[in-house]
Order: structure tokens, then C-alpha cells, then sequence
């Protein structure tokens, strides 16, 4: 591999890992600031209607999402006659499969007909502005690309609080449409003008693109239902808007746990992504570092929110969102086994391992379906973090017997244990430190990280080496 490609891979990861970490700081303030604001009821209506604005953007895209960042890269250096063709067709193969899906919506949601439209049409402006970002990737324009998904979420925050004091709910939904319209039509322009003007045939039929696309959009699908169809259920089985607001709130609390945990982790290790080539021998050992880091940080993260969240909750959303802390502290197991999962799935597309990648998210949706049409029910919002605990540890180790036959993780165990041990040893030292502040809060997660790095290093299950090797890439990027 080149220098000028380290370089380009260095450059990408320094951006990617910054918009990432301006993501995680935005997920945290629209997590304060947005219950805050909207009290739990409108929160349960927020959640439930951005819960199926996820599904249905991710309904619509039908492949297009994956041919382009499959193909548009190489044809812009190889065959550019072919780039706005490819454009032109994935944008247009959507548009029955949007006029079908929102008319099957539009009889599910007869008695909310006005809510499902606003949010389909929403939902339909993103899933098309997609190319936007496609492009943006593939001339490896990664400053700009880290844009998008700040601003829309800047935006969509800003407007809620500008628009529902005004509209009420129907202004949380306007919030939603205004950020996916303004967001899009900003980096529409400067996309489009970049693009090659010539246009000439594709290299091979289209069918064999949707070929490629259906089996990574099918499974992305299942694992975008499998995520947010909680909060539907929820609303469809407990008559209490606000208790839907717990559970919604509660998954992006757990969301953006992940959100940190992937900061550090694919971002800073992006080999994952860019050594494609199995055969690199840097391959192995980037996937051994990934998981060894990743535990390192996400298992004192998992152990601090067992112990600080309901005391952040109550200090800094508020006493009425309380219930949200109970749902966050069960969806820790969800949230291990989606981290530990995402290194695994990895592999398994490196070796694109199509079919199985297909057969992880579908199982785990069929697991979580089952269990939580009996267990929302019987227990309220406290089934559904059960379900997806129990889907999600389904999804895991389906990957990873699968990928270990590929591409066993050396150090495996270890890599686990240790980092358990110090979170352990970190979670059972808060419990008796006072959690009644903000200031008692900082010096909970001071001492915190004091004590889980000293175990750990008197453990060895961190050295010299990693804190080299850690310095070195961010100095890097």
C-alpha cells in the first residue's frame, strides 16, 4: 500500500473521528436538552415518530446506499461517463418502493394519516439525499461528508426548540422535516457541480448492482427494525405516551454509549474498513487491537452508567425522566453485545461473507420479535430492553462462530477479562462516593478512571506499549 494511500487513510480517520466525536458531543446535549424541553409525554411522541422516520429512511434506500459507496469511487477514477447514470438509477429504482411502502403506511397509520405523511416525506428527502453523501465519499471530500450528519442533527435540535413552543407536537415533526430538507438541499449544490458532465452507458446491467445492494440493505433494514421497533411496539401496546418517552430516550442514551465506545475504536483503528485485502498482514492484528481497545474502554464505560446514570438523569435531564435510568441500566447487556458484535460483523464483511451477514440481523430480529411481543405486554418498557439484550447476544455469537473459523481474534478471552476485572473493582468504589451533584458527578468519573486504569496496570492488561500506541495515533490524526 502506497504512502500517499497511509496518508489518504490517515487524513480520512483524523476526519471521520473528529465529525464522530462532534456526533457523540451533540447525541449528549439533544439527550439533556430535548426531554428537558419537551417534558416525558412529547418526548414518548418525539421518539416514537423519529423511531419510524429510521425505519422508513433506511426502507426507502433499497440498495442504493451500498452500490454507490461500492461502486462510485472507482467509476470517478476509472469510467466517470458512468457516474451520473449510476446516480440517475439508484435514485429512480427508490421510487415505487417509496409510493409502495407509504401507501401500505398510510392504511397501518389511517388514524395518524397527517403525522405517518410528514414523517414518510421526510423520510423519502433523506433516503434520495443520499447520493449526496455517496459522492461526497467517493471524491473523499471526508471534511464535507463529516459535515452532514452534524448539521442535521444541529439543526433538527435547534428547530425542535424553536418550533414546538410555538406548533406543539406538530412542531417536533416539523423540526424533523425542516433539518432533512435544509440539510439536503445546503450540500445538494456543491455535490451535483462536482460531478463528471459526461454520461455514457454502465459497465454491466443494473440488475447486477441491485443484486449487490439487496443483500447489505436487507439486513441493514432488519437491523434498523430490530433497534427501533421497541418504541413502536411500545406505543402500540402501553396507553402512555410518556412511558414511550422513557424507553425512546433510554435506547439513545444507550445509542450513544456506542456512539463513544466506536470514537475511539473503528475511528481510530480504521484499518477494519480500509485493508479489505484479508491477505494484508496488518489485517489480523488490527482486528486483535480493535477488540482489545474496544473492551478497554467500553467496559468501565458499561459499569460507570450502571452505577452514575439514574444520579445524571435526575441531575441533568430531570426527577420525571427517572424511569429512563431504570430501561438504560437494562439495556447495558444490549449495549455489550451490539459493540462486541460490530468488530465481529467486520470480519465477516471483509471476507464478504454476504450470507451470513444477512442471516446475523435477520435472526436477531426474529429473537427480539418473539420475546418481546410477550414480554412488552406482561412488563411494560421493562421487557424491551430483555428482548433486545437477548436478540442482540443471538446476533453476537452467530458472528462470531462464524468469523472465528475466518479470522480468530488472538488473546481473545484476556482481552475481556481483565478490563471486567478493573471496571469491577471501579464500579464497587463509586458506590460509596456521594452522587448528588454535578461536582460529585465529575469527581466520581475522575476517581473512576483513576482506579480502573491503575488495576488495569498493575493487571497488565495495559503497558507501555499501548500508551505508546495510543498517543502515537492520536498525535497522528
Amino acid at each position: 500500500m502506497s504512502e500517499g494511500h497511509m496518508t489518504s487513510i490517515g487524513r480520512g480517520a483524523a476526519y471521520l473521528m473528529a465529525a464522530k466525536a462532534a456526533t457523540f458531543v451533540l447525541m449528549a446535549a439533544h439527550a439533556v436538552v430535548i426531554p428537558r424541553m419537551l417534558g416525558p409525554q412529547t418526548m414518548g411522541f418525539y421518539t416514537y415518530w423519529l423511531s419510524i422516520f429510521f425505519i422508513l429512511a433506511n426502507a426507502f434506500d433499497f440498495g442504493g446506499g451500498a452500490i454507490l459507496n461500492r461502486y462510485l469511487p472507482d467509476y470517478l477514477n476509472t469510467n466517470p461517463s458512468a457516474v451520473r447514470p449510476l446516480l440517475l438509477k439508484t435514485s429512480l429504482v427508490k421510487l415505487p418502493v417509496i409510493v409502495l411502502i407509504v401507501s401500505i403506511g398510510t392504511v397501518i397509520f389511517r388514524d395518524e394519516a397527517r403525522n405517518f405523511l410528514a414523517i414518510a416525506s421526510s423520510a423519502a428527502v433523506f433516503s434520495l439525499s443520499m447520493i449526496v453523501g455517496a459522492i461526497f465519499y467517493a471524491e473523499k471530500r471526508l471534511g464535507i461528508l463529516s459535515l452532514l450528519g452534524i448539521s442535521r442533527l444541529l439543526i433538527r435540535m435547534l428547530l425542535v426548540l424553536s418550533l414546538y413552543p410555538v406548533f406543539g407536537e406538530w412542531g417536533v415533526l416539523l423540526a424533523v422535516i425542516g433539518s432533512v430538507v435544509f440539510n439536503s438541499s445546503a450540500f445538494a449544490v456543491p455535490a451535483l457541480k462536482s460531478l463528471p458532465p459526461e454520461k455514457g452507458p454502465l459497465p454491466k446491467p443494473f440488475k447486477a448492482y441491485l443484486t449487490f445492494g439487496l443483500w447489505l440493505y436487507v439486513g441493514g433494514l432488519f437491523a434498523m427494525m430490530t433497534r427501533w421497533a421497541a418504541v413502536i411496539m411500545a406505543e402500540r401496546w402501553i396507553d402512555d405516551l410518556a412511558v414511550v418517552g422513557f424507553l425512546g430516550l433510554g435506547i439513545q442514551i444507550g445509542l450513544f454509549i456506542v456512539e463513544f465506545v466506536s470514537v475511539v475504536g473503528i475511528s481510530v483503528f480504521p484499518s477494519l474498513i480500509e485493508f479489505h485485502a484479508t491477505s494484508d498482514s496488518r489485517f489480523g492484528r488490527s482486528v486483535e487491537l480493535n477488540w482489545r481497545y474496544t473492551n478497554m474502554l467500553l467496559l468501565p464505560m458499561v459499569g460507570g452508567a450502571l452505577i452514575l446514570v439514574k444520579p445524571v438523569v435526575g441531575i441533568l435531564i430531570g426527577a420525571q425522566f427517572l424511569p429512563t435510568a431504570d430501561v438504560v441500566q437494562r439495556l447495558l447487556p444490549y449495549v455489550v453485545f451490539l459493540c462486541w458484535a460490530s468488530i465481529h460483523r467486520q470480519i465477516l464483511y471483509a471476507f464478504e461473507k454476504r450470507n451470513d451477514m444477512l442471516r446475523k440481523p435477520i435472526l436477531e430480529f426474529i429473537v427480539f420479535s418473539l420475546l418481546a411481543w410477550r414480554l412488552i405486554p406482561a412488563y411494560g418498557i421493562h421487557g424491551a430492553p430483555i428482548a433486545l439484550g437477548a436478540a442482540m447476544l443471538a446476533g453476537y455469537l452467530y458472528a462470531l462462530l462464524v468469523s472465528h473459523r475466518l479470522e480468530p481474534i488472538s488473546g481473545y478471552i484476556p482481552s475481556v477479562l481483565k478490563p471486567l476485572f478493573a471496571a469491577s473493582l471501579m464500579t464497587g468504589t463509586l458506590t460509596f462516593i456521594p452522587r448528588d451533584s454535578v461536582v460529585s458527578l465529575a469527581v466520581c468519573v475522575i476517581l473512576g478512571a483513576t482506579v480502573y486504569m491503575a488495576v488495569m496496570w498493575t493487571i497488565g492488561g495495559i503497558d507501555r506499549e499501548d500508551l505508546s500506541r495510543i498517543r502515537a495515533v492520536f498525535k497522528k490524526n
